[in-house]
């Protein structure tokens, strides 16, 4: 059985990698003959290789520390020596992906750009192909690393029995999360704050002070907006959700080890802990298998169609999982029930994406609204954008609460372990559809760099509106895609906190400390603070990174206008010093960078400490909910402001230049840094802190009983 287990995950592994290399080759035959589109491409690419240089060497220290200090800690007996090791795998495949998918993404701009010569099916599907290397390197290195360390450990206990077997995986891939969870924290961070500096500062300048056009290629900015684009877009958003689809499947494997005997119990059936650890890998695998089908339907020669054709392409995939998953449980397990978490983790998943569309697309009535409201000014579309915000979070919450209720009391038939498994196979089934859910939307800000392309090639009115028509398509599912990552990330950090559980259970145990102890009475005044304390996190975390933004985008703003006024660079008379500014931006992300990173792994280290197991339980639980609803808030205002800016620029209210269209500008530039910057970084915020926990909680409950 393990032999077939094994075989499965490598395959699908396999599969997706060769996805990977397929499109990438398919990309590096593309010719691009166009030189002014070679040029502007070139300075794109640079500036992306110097910023992975530099982002990757500073992770790559951190980590390294992390790893020295989980070595000390290994050999001091608080955890295994299987851990650092883990964290290493999971840093390393996820650094790996996103420079796969980054440099894919830059390729892919200038032959989506190029191709608009042929029409807009042939560009589109040049778009598509540079985001399905992002999302089948996602998954297919998650699953090799998955894999990789099943065998190791398998290998290395050839003759214990196969539940303590399942023991020992289980508690190792939890840990390797934490890896892919820092370098997708410091990749949505800094790549966040790189590309909003820019955007900010362009937009400030090139169209409130001079009406210059979005990629004018005399603004300075120009082109660190696009590095920027790839940077956070395609590899900041594939790093997010490589650490959600890695945690999602640590954790559900985890939930499966400690549900097998209430299943046995529940049921009355004689089952090993392996068929229920296995599952969430066999239906991540299926994903992989369906996503292939789902991408080959997409295509279409107009707009219209292809909107059509992408949900067309991702609700198959949704169906063909949904029937893959029921023969997988039917032939797996002697009762049926945990099918129906799938499929609500599915609905679930399609259902918050839809919420996110309707919320951000100019085809629905609320952004509609609010390019109207610009009519009344610039206060007059903050405080809509604002409002349409915060009264999107209730109905995205009310849809995650009632998936996660029904993957719970019928998945889990009524026993708490079964309850969380079934929520922990609703987030794996939900994170299922990530190659193509991540290829759609990664194809977002690959567009939107064409686009930019074009413009900036003076390419003519004709490839440039097909540039616009796959830029707003981008914009449609680059929001939706942002839904679905709050919620996966949402699914994925309440199966990581019970993992928590079941690890603090562990270390309580080991130092003979009644498990009593452990305990989210409101009676206790210490869970209470967690409470207040996990609320308040989430918002300190969001100020810190809109201030970077802001500070970077003010230096940057100073520099644009020193090369217009000592250049001449409007008139001609010189080119803009476009590394300068991309300089300036990657200095600010790394710098800006730090506190937060401190944050995230210093604050629940000392509540763990100083308020011990039922603090740190209270505390995540808190943030999680507070996370949730600030990033639903900010993506969607954010992409509302920026949609209402494009409908009104399609000709609507005044269009480009009115009254309207200054005012819609100005919520864009507020929204950029909400749904690009902190809003992001909120999934990734939760997930690190429960790793850092999950990771740390055999010292942290030691020292806490040391000293108090």
């Amino acid at each position: 059985m393990e032999s077939l287990n094994l075989v499965i995950l490598f395959l699908a592994a396999i599969v997706s990698l060769s996805v990977l290399i397929f499109k990438s080759r398919w990309l590096g035959k593309q010719e691009v003959k166009e030189p002014k589109l070679i040029e502007i491409s070139s300075y794109i690419k640079t500036g992306v290789l110097s910023f992975i240089k530099r982002q990757y060497m500073s992770s790559g220290i951190v980590i390294g520390l992390a790893f020295i200090i989980l070595l000390v800690l290994a050999y001091l007996n608080f955890i295994s020596f299987f851990t650092p090791f883990a964290v290493l795998t999971g840093a390393f495949f996820s650094a790996l992906s996103a420079y796969f998918g980054m440099t894919a993404a830059v390729r892919a701009n200038a032959i989506t750009a190029h191709y608009t010569k042929y029409g807009i099916n042939r560009s589109f599907r040049a778009a598509l192909n540079g985001g399905a290397v992002m999302g089948f390197s996602v998954c297919g290195f998650v699953l090799l690393d998955l894999g990789l360390w099943y065998l190791a450990i398998y290998l290395f206990n050839p003759n214990i029995p196969i539940n303590e077997l399942m023991q020992i995986v289980t508690s190792t891939v939890i840990t390797f999360s934490f890896g892919s969870s820092f370098m997708a924290f410091m990749a949505r961070v800094a790549g966040g704050i790189f590309t909003k500096a820019a955007d900010f500062a362009a937009d400030v300048v090139g169209k409130g002070d001079y009406g210059l056009e979005e990629d004018d290629p005399r603004n300075p900015a120009t082109i660190a907006d696009n590095v920027g684009d790839n940077a956070s877009d395609v590899a900041g958003m594939g790093q997010d959700l490589n650490e959600s689809y890695a945690g999602g499947n640590a954790a559900a494997m985890e939930a499966g080890y400690q549900a097998f005997n209430s299943y046995n119990l529940v049921f009355g059936a004689a089952l090993t802990a392996s068929l229920l650890v296995m599952i969430p890998l066999a239906i991540s695998a299926l994903g992989i298998f369906a996503s292939i089908i789902g991408l080959a339907v997409i295509r279409s020669n107009t707009y219209e169609g292809l909107l059509k054709s992408v949900r067309k392409g991702i609700y198959l995939t949704s169906i063909i999982i949904a029937i893959g998953a029921a023969l997988i449980i039917y032939f797996s397990l002697p009762n049926f029930w945990l099918w129906f978490s799938v499929l609500f983790g599915l609905i679930t998943g399609n259902a918050i994406s839809f919420i996110s569309e309707y919320y951000t697309s100019a085809d629905y009535k609320p952004v509609q609204e609010l390019a109207k409201k610009a009519i009344g000014g610039h206060a007059s579309v903050i405080v809509d954008g604002i409002s349409l915000g915060t009264r999107s979070v209730l109905v995205t919450a009310l849809v995650l609460v009632l998936g996660m209720l029904a993957a719970f009391f019928i998945g889990g038939h009524g026993d708490y372990h079964l309850g969380i498994y079934g929520v922990s196979l609703a987030a794996v089934a939900m994170l299922s559809t990530l190659p193509i859910t991540l290829t759609v939307d990664a194809f977002g800000p690959i567009a939107d760099n064409a686009q930019g392309l074009i413009e900036m090639s003076e390419s003519g009115e004709k490839r440039l509106k097909i540039g616009n028509s796959l830029d707003a398509l981008g914009n449609t599912t680059a929001a939706t895609g942002k839904g679905y990552a709050i919620g996966s990330a949402a699914f994925a950090a309440i199966a990581l906190i019970n993992a928590l559980w079941n690890v603090i259970s562990g270390a309580l145990d080991k130092h003979s400390i009644p498990i009593d102890s452990l305990s989210l009475s409101i009676s206790d005044i210490w869970v209470i603070v967690g409470l207040i304390l996990g609320a308040a996190v989430p918002w300190l975390f969001a100020s810190k990174l809109l201030q970077a933004v802001g500070d970077a985008a003010f230096i940057m703003i100073l520099e644009i206008k020193r090369q217009i006024k000592e250049l001449g660079i409007l008139e001609g008379k010189n080119k803009p010093d476009y590394q300068k500014c991309i300089d300036i931006s990657t200095k600010a992300a790394q710098r800006s960078s730090v506190v937060p990173a401190l944050l995230v792994i210093s604050i629940p280290l000392l509540i763990a400490i100083i308020g011990g197991p039922s603090m740190i339980m209270a505390f995540l639980l808190s943030s999680l909910a507070s996370a949730f609803c600030q990033a639903v808030y900010m993506a969607n205002a954010g992409g509302a402001w920026d949609n209402a800016k494009k409908y009104i620029e399609s000709g609507m209210f005044g269009g480009k230049n009115s009254p309207a269209h200054k005012a819609a500008i100005t919520g864009d530039m507020v929204g950029d840094p909400f749904k690009d910057t902190a809003g992001p970084a909120l999934n990734i915020l939760i997930k690190l802190m429960v790793t850092v926990s999950i990771l740390t909680a055999p010292v942290t409950v030691y020292l806490h009983y040391l000293i108090f």
